[in-house]
């Protein structure tokens, strides 16, 4: 098998599925290259360098198989409101950020994944049905930055008509993926 690739937004969880794959027999390192692979969302970007990886360009490296994960679209909203301000810069070189913080982090999320899905990824995944979909033995999701998350009425209150129309279009998005996701093995 050659080099796995799994990807997605910051606070998408490319944590958790770096520890599902590990545990599951795949040498997957987060924001590190194992032996099978790298899960880091640094490597959306089709580009020469990443941000924390320096040691690391995405084009050095033949990805076989290419996984782009997708969270519930309000936790990660929530999440990179909360947590991930020093990686705004980095993504506003790709997606357009405008707006609030609220709507930075919607356009963000939204620009990202269209961003991914424009390199034609493999497979795309939502996090919470990850280790149903491989056939995979669970391992607990660790949110390793505690903060609160929004309610879907406080973000309609905080941000523009027209970028929670881009929230409700990720969302069904996001469902349609749930509903259509169907069981993935891997070679």
């Amino acid at each position: 098998m050659g080099y796995l690739l799994i990807t997605g937004h910051p606070r998408s969880g490319t944590g958790y599925m770096a520890k599902l794959f590990s545990a599951n027999g795949y040498d997957i390192g987060h924001e590190s290259l194992g032996r099978n692979g790298i899960s880091a969302w640094q490597f959306a970007t089709p580009i020469n360098h990443t941000i924390w990886a320096v040691d690391l360009h995405r084009k050095d490296f033949e990805f076989e198989t290419v996984i782009h994960v997708i969270r519930e679209p309000l936790k990660c909203v929530s999440s990179v409101v909360c947590t991930e301000q020093h990686s705004e810069s980095y993504r506003a070189r790709y997606v357009n950020l405008i707006g609030n913080v609220f709507e930075r982090a919607v356009l963000s999320v939204s620009g990202w994944n269209k961003l991914i899905q424009s390199q034609l990824p493999t497979y795309t995944v939502p996090l919470e049905h990850a280790a149903e979909i491989f056939g995979f033995k669970d391992v607990e999701i660790t949110n390793s930055r505690n903060h609160p998350f929004l309610e879907e009425k406080q973000l309609q209150e905080l941000i523009s008509p027209d970028i929670y129309a881009v929230y409700l279009e990720m969302l069904t998005q996001y469902q349609w993926l749930c509903a259509m996701s169907s069981p993935i093995t891997l070679a």
